[in-house]
């Protein structure tokens, strides 16, 4: 399959990715570079053991990464050695892929230039998706899985040959290895092709068999490759507390998704921009109400998402309400959205204004969103274990427990510190006594103390360190800290 594009796709096409290089570049140049934050450092670390089947079945951290990534991972930090924009090559790739097959989406699906532009622009001028394009995590392939395998089964569609038979179902397969969603993607492949059934009374031998080619092959796939780890690394996954959940109300489950398209509208800036884009999204729903096939897909895709919250299976279940596991809806929300901007540009005497005045607000409030420094950059420790490896010289050092992976990531080297760092269990009961017991034992002593900018525990202990001992220094990046106290 050779797809096409015109010369205004492929203007199109190059200036997204280029702007989407040159906004992380600038963003890069406004806050620095950027270290390992938590999951980050685990995924690294795990990167690092030193045989493949340690990395895979992860003893320290519930190794939630997707398989094909892990070996993508492994197999560039062997060429371009252990730094972090190569564990990051492979999120930037799979956002940067998203945006050629969101055009070939568009053409497949019929839709106007002007939708096909305003979902691309949207896309690629959405903070998310600038944020989750330079973090070392598989999210970007979740949104290339949802876009990849349907575009694959539209191809089959238009033209039913067994080479792209062969594709779609070769496809689905090796997106299983990079994304936990594909099984959505196919889900809603299945629920148009019922619906195709209900409607025409005739059942759709070819599609069907293929779906159950795919399902198959995937079940396979997650019984050798990942039930293994079920019972302890991937429980918390796929599994909701063992059970099935118990929900108050009907609807609970359908405010599930409806919360999950309100807040992915809503991230695109700390603003009114929310309220204002949900409108849009339900405009766009509406204006493709002719477009059945892209609506019944989408329709499938949340009520897969619906039954596998309903039965506690949904990945990450843990907090399916984590806007980073529903980031694969993205750019679906986007293509309704940009159909409700083109519908504008339709209907008004000046679209050339329009166009630039959508286009100028886009970017406005997205330099106003990444003005804010998102979560990877607030609790990126790297300066913090810089200046920390710049002082040391062998006195005790105090961590918070949650900072272990970015410990053992940035101070490998066991001869920088030669006093074990005691760790800090964020899960302690009695924790205002614990400081209070360390501070005595530590009397006319001097040590290290690292809290960590995501737990509240530590923010307890610096306060009792300030009121009961002396700070002699202490560092500061956005949130991050490094003191050094004698009591």
């Amino acid at each position: 399959m050779q797809p096409t594009f015109s010369s205004a796709e492929k203007k199109l096409l190059i200036i997204s990715v280029l702007c989407i290089l040159g906004i992380l570049a600038l963003e890069t140049l406004f806050w620095g570079s950027r270290g390992f934050f938590y999951d980050e450092a685990w995924v690294a670390n795990s990167i690092n053991e030193p045989r493949i089947e340690k990395m895979l079945f992860y003893e320290k951290v519930a190794q939630n990464t997707p398989v094909g990534m892990l070996l993508l991972l492994r197999g560039l930090v062997a060429i371009f050695g252990d730094q972090e924009w190569v564990y990051r090559l492979p999120a930037l790739g799979a956002t940067l892929l998203c945006i050629p097959i969101l055009i070939l989406l568009g053409k497949q699906l019929v839709l106007s230039s002007q939708t096909i532009r305003y979902a691309v622009l949207l896309f690629t001028l959405h903070p998310l998706v600038l944020q989750y394009s330079q973090e070392a995590k598989q999210y970007p392939f979740d949104m290339l899985s949802i876009l990849g395998i349907f575009s694959l089964y539209l191809a089959y569609q238009h033209k039913p040959t067994s080479e792209r038979s062969t594709w779609f179902i070769g496809g689905s397969i090796f997106s299983f290895f990079f994304s936990y969603v594909t099984p959505f993607a196919l889900g809603g492949i299945a629920c148009k092709e019922t619906y195709t059934w209900y409607r025409t009374k005739k059942f759709p031998t070819l599609p069907v068999t293929q779906l159950i080619m795919s399902t198959l092959s995937i079940g396979i796939i997650y019984l050798t490759a990942y039930h293994p780890n079920h019972t302890s690394a991937l429980h918390y996954l796929w599994i909701l507390n063992g059970g099935f959940p118990t929900y108050t109300s009907w609807y609970e489950p359908l405010g599930f998704i409806i919360k999950s398209f309100y807040r992915l509208a809503g991230s695109f800036s700390h603003t009114f921009v929310g309220p204002v884009l949900l409108p849009l999204i339900i405009l766009g729903i509406y204006r493709l109400g002719k477009n059945a096939c892209y609506n019944q897909y989408v329709l499938g895709v949340c009520a897969t998402m619906i039954g596998t919250v309903l039965i506690g299976a949904y990945p990450f279940s843990q907090n399916v309400m984590n806007i980073r596991v529903q980031l694969f809806l993205l750019p679906l929300l986007c293509i309704y959205v940009g159909e409700a901007l083109a519908s504008g540009e339709r209907n008004i005497k000046h679209p050339t204004l329009f166009f630039w005045c959508v286009l100028i607000g886009m970017c406005g409030i997205t330099a106003y969103a990444l003005s804010i420094p998102t979560y990877g950059r607030t609790n990126d420790m790297s300066y913090v274990f810089n200046e920390y490896l710049k002082n040391y010289e062998g006195e005790e050092t105090l961590i918070a427990s949650a900072l272990r992976p970015e410990f053992e990531h940035y101070i490998s080297d066991p001869k920088k510190t030669n006093n074990v760092s005691l760790m800090i269990s964020r899960s302690a009961k009695e924790y205002g006594p614990w400081i209070d017991d360390y501070i005595r034992n530590h009397t006319n002593s001097s040590f290290w103390f690292i809290p960590s900018p995501a737990s509240a525990e530590p923010r307890t202990a610096v306060n009792k360190f300030k009121a009961n001992c002396t700070i002699i220094y202490e560092y500061h990046h956005l949130k991050s800290e490094l003191y050094y106290i004698r009591c």
